[in-house]
């Protein structure tokens, strides 16, 4: 989705370069009026009153005009010292008519000069650009709209994809549970049922079988808790990650930690959770393949708007910035991409913060209302 967004943004940057190239000969420029070196109107042209619909409080002074309408002091300053030098002055302005309308103004400054060369007035060569402007405004409007509306549409299929994927884990979790894992619990019962063995030998064989039956066992539980664990339906996010903590640190070398430290037991809807989970297990994933990391931390906290996941880890970190520019993180399947997914599809922020040596920290705000 990102690629494709960077796309459609490249295509709405070039449209608007096209619009503002269109050959400016064709504009109909008209004196719109004449003023001192100062910058007091002589007179005004009757298209100038007609476009700003003056009446009897017409301005007094080309400077003040545009000063009033929002121009800065080092702005109309330039302006001044050009045409003092005498030389021309071109540029657009934004002003409000009477009627409170906004009127876009290309406007070239001519100075004139008397018999010694020095300026003496001013002629106001101006051409309306407002319809122009407008149109652009209009085009602007109608792009973002067609480009929300893309935005909306992969992320709805991004949705359906993930929920089609935790229906999928639940059924293939359900299946290991209550097929594979029964099997093998009646497999062991009746191993350990076994009690007269002759031999020493067939003894220690027996033993062996029980053992691997059992780290068997052991594995199918883990597996179909990674794949939907039980807990996290039955209790909420907070006991789930505290149980996802300990079963990591069991099988893994990583020592991993939670703490809630705001005491947050506050049930969300099985949509935010499952992606709160995912996140974890995902940033938890990429420091066990990738960070060489001994220690990693699950942080819980929340306020009255946000509930705030924390998972840092003390592995060798990464140059985040230098990795984004490549396009690392902008394609699915990678780990970052996919936390940055999930947590758009919940309508939370998503910051990672990483330097070499110092370890990564993830960290996602959740909105609570």
């Amino acid at each position: 989705m990102t690629l494709e967004l960077g796309s459609l943004y490249s295509s709405l940057e070039q449209a608007y370069q096209d619009l503002l190239e269109v050959d400016v000969a064709v504009d109909d420029f008209t004196v719109y009026g004449k003023c001192e070196v100062n910058g007091d109107f002589i007179n005004f042209s009757p298209k100038f009153i007609s476009l700003m619909e003056f009446e009897d409080n017409r301005p007094k002074n080309f400077f003040d005009w545009i000063q009033y309408h929002g121009y800065d002091a080092d702005y109309l300053k330039n302006i001044k010292k050009m045409i003092l030098n005498g030389n021309p002055w071109n540029g657009e302005i934004k002003v409000v008519n009477e009627a409170g309308d906004f009127v876009w103004l290309k406007v070239n400054l001519i100075p004139t000069q008397n018999e010694q060369g020095q300026p003496d007035s001013v002629l106001m060569i101006t051409t309306d650009k407002t319809e122009k402007k407008e149109a652009e405004i209009i085009s602007h409007e109608i792009n973002k709209e067609k480009i929300e509306k893309k935005v909306k549409e992969q992320q709805f299929r991004s949705a359906l994809i993930l929920e089609g994927q935790e229906e999928e884990r639940k059924r293939i979790s359900r299946d290991m549970h209550d097929g594979v894992g029964q099997i093998l619990s009646a497999m062991k019962f009746n191993l350990e049922a076994i009690h007269n063995v002759g031999l020493e030998f067939e003894k220690e064989k027996l033993k062996t079988v029980k053992d691997l039956l059992k780290n068997v066992i052991q594995e199918v539980r883990r597996i179909s808790f990674n794949l939907t664990p039980s807990v996290l339906s039955d209790y909420g996010i907070v006991p789930v990650l505290n149980k996802f903590a300990r079963e990591i640190t069991k099988i893994s070398n990583l020592e991993v930690t939670f703490e809630n430290k705001t005491g947050f037991l506050t049930r969300l809807e099985g949509k935010t959770e499952n992606n709160i989970y995912r996140i974890c297990q995902e940033a938890v994933n990429n420091a066990i393949k990738y960070s060489e990391a001994k220690e990693v931390k699950i942080t819980v906290s929340h306020n009255s708007q946000f509930l705030n996941l924390e998972i840092a880890d003390n592995g060798k970190g990464f140059d985040i910035k230098k990795l984004e520019e490549k396009g690392h993180f902008s394609t699915s399947g990678h780990g970052i991409f996919n936390i940055r997914e999930r947590a758009n599809l919940i309508n939370g922020n998503c910051q990672i913060h990483s330097e070499k040596g110092k370890g990564t920290t993830i960290s996602i705000n959740v909105p609570l209302d």
